[in-house]
Protein backbone atom coordinates (compact mmCIF):
# COMPACT_ATOMS: atom_id res chain seq x y z
CA UNK A 1 0.00 0.00 0.00
CA UNK A 2 1.25 3.64 -0.42
CA UNK A 3 1.79 5.29 2.08
CA UNK A 4 1.36 9.21 2.62
CA UNK A 5 4.21 11.27 2.77
CA UNK A 6 3.27 14.97 3.25
CA UNK A 7 6.80 15.47 1.65
CA UNK A 8 5.25 13.09 -1.32
CA UNK A 9 5.41 15.75 -4.38
CA UNK A 10 5.48 13.11 -7.14
CA UNK A 11 3.59 13.94 -10.18
CA UNK A 12 0.27 11.71 -9.09
CA UNK A 13 -2.11 10.35 -11.42
CA UNK A 14 -4.43 13.22 -13.08
CA UNK A 15 -6.72 10.79 -15.69
CA UNK A 16 -8.27 11.56 -19.13
CA UNK A 17 -12.12 10.65 -19.23
CA UNK A 18 -10.56 7.40 -20.82
CA UNK A 19 -8.41 6.54 -18.32
CA UNK A 20 -11.13 7.58 -15.78
CA UNK A 21 -13.14 4.72 -17.73
CA UNK A 22 -10.53 2.19 -16.69
CA UNK A 23 -10.08 2.94 -13.45
CA UNK A 24 -13.62 2.38 -12.91
CA UNK A 25 -13.75 -0.58 -14.86
CA UNK A 26 -10.78 -2.00 -12.26
CA UNK A 27 -12.90 -1.70 -9.22
CA UNK A 28 -15.73 -4.26 -8.33
CA UNK A 29 -17.13 -2.70 -5.14
CA UNK A 30 -18.11 1.04 -4.31
CA UNK A 31 -20.96 2.36 -2.28
CA UNK A 32 -24.10 4.20 -3.43
CA UNK A 33 -26.15 6.70 -1.56
CA UNK A 34 -29.84 7.28 -2.41
CA UNK A 35 -32.35 9.48 -0.64
CA UNK A 36 -34.89 8.15 1.86
CA UNK A 37 -38.70 8.96 2.16
CA UNK A 38 -37.41 12.12 4.75
CA UNK A 39 -34.66 13.09 1.96
CA UNK A 40 -31.92 11.44 4.78
CA UNK A 41 -29.01 9.96 2.86
CA UNK A 42 -28.93 6.12 3.14
CA UNK A 43 -25.36 4.19 1.97
CA UNK A 44 -25.17 0.62 0.53
CA UNK A 45 -21.59 -0.77 -0.54
CA UNK A 46 -22.66 -2.36 -3.66
CA UNK A 47 -20.68 -4.65 -6.61
CA UNK A 48 -20.80 -3.26 -9.90
CA UNK A 49 -20.67 -3.20 -13.88
CA UNK A 50 -19.65 -0.75 -16.24
CA UNK A 51 -21.88 -0.45 -19.66
CA UNK A 52 -20.70 0.41 -22.90
CA UNK A 53 -21.65 3.73 -22.43
CA UNK A 54 -19.82 4.47 -18.97
CA UNK A 55 -22.61 4.10 -16.95
CA UNK A 56 -23.00 1.62 -14.01
CA UNK A 57 -25.49 -1.11 -13.41
CA UNK A 58 -25.81 -2.70 -9.90
CA UNK A 59 -28.38 -5.38 -9.07
CA UNK A 60 -30.37 -5.36 -6.10
CA UNK A 61 -33.41 -6.87 -4.53
CA UNK A 62 -36.89 -5.05 -4.99
CA UNK A 63 -37.49 -4.59 -2.02
CA UNK A 64 -33.69 -2.96 -0.89
CA UNK A 65 -34.10 0.40 0.66
CA UNK A 66 -31.64 1.35 -2.39
CA UNK A 67 -33.99 0.10 -4.93
CA UNK A 68 -37.48 1.60 -3.02
CA UNK A 69 -35.18 4.94 -2.91
CA UNK A 70 -34.39 5.36 -6.43
CA UNK A 71 -38.36 4.84 -7.44
CA UNK A 72 -38.82 8.24 -5.59
CA UNK A 73 -35.84 10.46 -6.13
CA UNK A 74 -33.42 9.66 -9.13
CA UNK A 75 -30.82 11.42 -7.58
CA UNK A 76 -27.87 9.28 -6.46
CA UNK A 77 -24.16 9.27 -5.09
CA UNK A 78 -21.29 6.29 -5.34
CA UNK A 79 -17.94 6.50 -3.76
CA UNK A 80 -15.31 4.08 -6.14
CA UNK A 81 -12.30 3.68 -3.97
CA UNK A 82 -8.67 1.75 -4.52
CA UNK A 83 -7.22 1.74 -1.32
CA UNK A 84 -4.24 0.39 -2.23
CA UNK A 85 -3.17 3.53 -4.91
CA UNK A 86 -4.99 6.24 -2.27
CA UNK A 87 -7.24 7.09 -5.25
CA UNK A 88 -10.93 7.66 -5.18
CA UNK A 89 -13.99 8.73 -7.94
CA UNK A 90 -17.35 10.20 -6.05
CA UNK A 91 -19.73 10.88 -8.69
CA UNK A 92 -23.20 12.29 -8.83
CA UNK A 93 -25.59 11.07 -11.11
CA UNK A 94 -29.39 9.93 -11.91
CA UNK A 95 -30.49 6.54 -11.36
CA UNK A 96 -33.43 4.59 -13.08
CA UNK A 97 -34.16 0.72 -13.03
CA UNK A 98 -34.01 -1.11 -15.92
CA UNK A 99 -37.16 -3.51 -16.94
CA UNK A 100 -36.06 -7.02 -17.06
CA UNK A 101 -36.33 -7.36 -20.33
CA UNK A 102 -34.20 -4.70 -21.54
CA UNK A 103 -31.54 -5.93 -18.90
CA UNK A 104 -31.36 -9.00 -20.39
CA UNK A 105 -31.15 -8.04 -24.43
CA UNK A 106 -29.05 -5.40 -23.48
CA UNK A 107 -26.79 -5.17 -20.33
CA UNK A 108 -26.64 -8.79 -18.34
CA UNK A 109 -24.20 -10.58 -21.22
CA UNK A 110 -21.83 -7.75 -20.24
CA UNK A 111 -22.90 -7.11 -16.34
CA UNK A 112 -22.45 -11.33 -15.57
CA UNK A 113 -19.17 -11.15 -17.52
CA UNK A 114 -17.46 -8.57 -15.25
CA UNK A 115 -18.95 -9.63 -12.26
CA UNK A 116 -20.03 -14.18 -12.47
CA UNK A 117 -19.74 -13.69 -8.66
CA UNK A 118 -23.54 -12.17 -9.29
CA UNK A 119 -24.86 -14.90 -11.15
CA UNK A 120 -26.15 -16.90 -8.06
CA UNK A 121 -28.90 -13.72 -7.88
CA UNK A 122 -29.31 -14.11 -11.72
CA UNK A 123 -32.91 -16.34 -11.73
CA UNK A 124 -33.70 -15.19 -8.05
CA UNK A 125 -37.40 -14.10 -7.60
CA UNK A 126 -37.34 -10.14 -6.51
CA UNK A 127 -34.58 -9.07 -8.31
CA UNK A 128 -33.81 -5.30 -10.16
CA UNK A 129 -31.00 -3.93 -11.74
CA UNK A 130 -30.00 -0.20 -11.39
CA UNK A 131 -28.49 1.88 -13.80
CA UNK A 132 -26.56 5.18 -12.83
CA UNK A 133 -25.46 8.06 -15.37
CA UNK A 134 -23.07 10.13 -14.23
CA UNK A 135 -23.76 13.94 -14.22
CA UNK A 136 -20.62 15.21 -11.92
CA UNK A 137 -17.48 13.30 -11.72
CA UNK A 138 -14.34 13.99 -8.84
CA UNK A 139 -11.47 12.06 -9.29
CA UNK A 140 -9.23 12.32 -6.04
CA UNK A 141 -5.42 10.90 -6.00
CA UNK A 142 -4.06 11.35 -2.72
CA UNK A 143 -1.00 9.72 -2.61
CA UNK A 144 0.58 12.89 -3.59
CA UNK A 145 0.81 16.23 -1.51
CA UNK A 146 -1.35 18.57 -2.56
CA UNK A 147 -3.78 16.13 -3.15
CA UNK A 148 -4.58 15.94 -7.40
CA UNK A 149 -8.07 16.39 -8.47
CA UNK A 150 -9.68 16.16 -11.38
CA UNK A 151 -13.52 16.61 -12.55
CA UNK A 152 -15.74 15.88 -15.27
Amino acid sequence: MNTFDENNTAEGFRPTREELNEFIKGQVIGVISTLDENGAPMSATVAFSVTEGNDLMVGTSETSHKSQNVDRDSRVAVTITNAEKRQTLQLQGTARKVNEETFESVYAEAHFGQRPESLPFKDKPGQCHILITPTHMRFSDCSVNPWLITEF
